[in-house]
């Protein structure tokens, strides 16, 4: 399962950040459902519940609004899927969108 970030807004007024975001299978067998997490550093600013994806299926999830006020320390966030280990595969190493060189900055600070 793996996950890619396609936008994000900053509104730096309300501390809240907007991110566009897909999760897909990409395996050769369904996937249970899952997690997708949005960390930076050692914190979770947001989670969100992935369905079940046959082989080969993408799902949005969503233009996700989440409070960045904490976020101060200028780590880049991630999105991180299957955040719980709840979906065994053969590759682990690409739930990270790290993985892909995909992370932000808070553009805010």
């Amino acid at each position: 399962v793996v996950g890619e970030i396609h936008d994000t807004c900053f509104d730096c007024a309300s501390q809240t950040l907007h991110v566009y975001a897909t999760v897909g299978n990409a395996g050769l067998a369904d996937s249970g459902p899952t997690t997708a997490a949005f960390v930076a550093g050692v914190t979770t600013y947001a989670t969100v519940e992935v369905p079940e994806l046959s082989s080969g299926e993408t799902t949005t999830v969503g233009w996700l609004e989440i409070d960045i006020s904490g976020w101060t320390d200028g780590s880049p966030m991630e999105m991180v899927v299957d955040s719980t280990d709840e979906v065994e595969e053969c590759d682990e190493e690409n739930n990270v969108s790290s993985a892909w060189g995909l992370t932000f900055i808070n553009e805010c600070l």
